[in-house]
């Protein structure tokens, strides 16, 4: 062997050496590496507004927050990481992630929408909140008693209507459904009808003592607050037809169409026609991608026990995650439907 060739021997050696000590290849790789050595972006304290202890709402997110945490403890073992539970209402959370008072808020996706562009009961845009993910949908029933002549919204133009306590998105539904069907609150009191608000079972109690005579309610099927008028003295539902949700939606686009299946209600089996809103989960735009991804994973892959622990998640699916989505998507929760195949709708 010439000296020349172990000279090249030789610095190929040590040249392999070295590549071995500090790491060679493309620029790619030594990318992937740090890449893969990053720490997420994971907060300590997590804050999230559900709704009271006894509400609908309030199993679905102890039951998210759990999996949630045990997620993280998963991923990034390292990190400290905490979640507390407030309780709020529908425009209440939304007003609490725009405000940086919580970091996740669950509420109606018709709210968020109101809330993203300012109308009321918002008196300012709110544009730092963020879809994670919608949940199940939460429909109006304008109830009757099964023994009364009441057939359609216009029916109600003079009578007792009995509504959800101050602040439900239920009530308003139901009195811009008023207004497109040519009549107010205010119509309704000159016509010789009154507008209560009452309480889940104060309201239910007064339609069956016909103390009113309608009872609105907005929540998901069967309706847990219909319940006992619905097995005495019966109800009816009044339905919301193709043509006055034209109408509606013309005006207001902001609510989805349900047909609610027969059967749900034991004294009412046909199905019918109705609107509402999906539940969903917002989050403010200063979650790290991070954190909203493993928000949004920490939802879907456990749904099943969600379901199982929370009555008001069982309309879930990942295939309706962003129905009803009236705000930008979190980019966090956006990576987490792209690697289920979820089609994204266009912005």
């Amino acid at each position: 062997m010439t000296k020349k060739v172990r000279n090249a021997v030789l610095l190929s050696a040590i040249a392999l050496i070295l590549c071995f000590a500090v790491g060679c290849g493309g620029g790619s790789s030594s990318g992937g590496d740090k890449k893969s050595d990053a720490k997420m972006k994971i907060p300590e304290f997590l804050k999230v507004s559900s709704s009271s202890a006894g509400g609908a709402w309030y199993p679905i997110n102890v039951t998210h927050n759990a999996h949630l945490e045990k997620l993280v403890k998963q991923v990034a073992p390292e990190a400290k990481f905490s979640i507390g539970l407030n309780p709020g209402g529908s425009t209440a959370n939304v007003k609490s992630v725009a405000g940086g008072q919580a970091d996740i808020g669950i509420c109606h996706t018709a709210i968020a929408t109101m809330g993203y562009n300012g109308s009321a009961p918002f008196d300012k845009p709110m544009k730092n909140i963020r879809h994670l993910l919608s949940i199940n949908p939460a429909a109006v029933f304008i109830a009757v008693r099964a023994d009364s002549d009441i057939k359609t919204i216009g029916d109600l133009k003079n009578k007792r209507i009995g509504f959800y306590p101050q602040g439900s998105l239920g009530n308003t539904i139901v009195e811009q459904l008023f207004e497109v069907s040519g009549f107010t609150l205010s119509d309704i009191k000159k016509n010789g009808g009154s507008i209560s608000y009452l309480g889940f079972t104060e309201g239910p109690g007064q339609l069956a003592d016909k103390q009113v005579d309608c009872y609105t309610v907005l929540g998901s099927w069967p309706v847990t607050t219909l319940m006992e008028v619905d097995f005495n003295p019966g109800i009816r539902i009044i339905p919301i037809d193709d043509a006055l949700f034209a109408k509606l939606n013309a005006k207001y686009p902001l609510y989805t169409q349900f047909t609610i299946p027969e059967n749900t209600f034991k004294s009412f089996k046909q199905s019918f026609k109705t609107v509402g809103s999906m539940v969903c989960l917002v989050a403010t735009d200063k979650m790290s991608d991070d954190m909203a991804y493993l928000a949004t994973k920490a939802f879907w892959d456990n749904i099943a026990d969600i379901k199982d622990r929370a009555v008001d998640a069982r309309g879930a699916n990942l295939s309706t995650a962003m129905s009803g989505m009236g705000v930008p998507l979190h980019p966090g929760a956006a990576k987490y439907y792209k690697e289920k195949n979820i089609s994204i709708p266009a912005k």
